[in-house]
């Protein structure tokens, strides 16, 4: 059975869809975001995509930041946007920008709460591994913030109206 530190460690881990929450309790935080982090655990697989899926995706305005966020942790960001119109660019634009700022807040959130974490749970491991995940969060939004330059960049080449 795992511990209750090394269970809530998995649930941050593995569930990077779900909003990071301050937690009062080490039991608010395992038991909060269980369902989430269950429902996640295997989905990964289901983000596996390619940029003309994308671009479909972006024709009928079903990107989703979450996906974004999927792509920049697995660090399977599109390069060569060539083949996308304008339209597809300010649209993958508007969501990646979305995306990071999600980060942003989910780094923020991070911060302001591994105090609280820290001093309730007082193990030096569960230290080294909440900087951990929180470099992979400042690792997730730079990426995005990346990928949003790049975009902005091609649609500028193209002559898009405001990406």
């Amino acid at each position: 059975m795992l511990s209750p530190v090394r269970l809530l460690l998995l649930l941050l881990s593995a569930c990077p869809t779900a909003s990071f929450r301050a937690v009062a309790t080490r039991r608010t935080a395992v038991f909060g975001g269980a369902a989430a982090a269950f429902s996640t655990m295997c989905g990964d697989a289901a983000f596996a995509e390619d940029a003309k899926e994308i671009r479909d995706r972006a024709r009928q305005g079903k990107l989703t930041v979450d996906r974004a966020i999927q792509r920049a942790r697995d660090d399977t960001l599109i390069e060569d946007v060539s083949e996308f119109d304008c339209v597809e660019l300010q649209k993958l634009v508007e969501v990646d920008r979305k995306a990071a700022k999600k980060q942003q807040a989910k780094v923020a959130k991070m911060e302001a709460s591994v105090g609280t974490l820290v001093s309730e749970a007082a193990e030096e491991n569960l230290k080294k591994m909440i900087a951990k995940e929180k470099k992979v969060e400042q690792t997730i939004e730079m990426r995005l913030s990346e990928q949003v330059r790049r975009l902005e960049t091609a649609a500028a080449d193209q002559i898009c109206p405001s990406a």
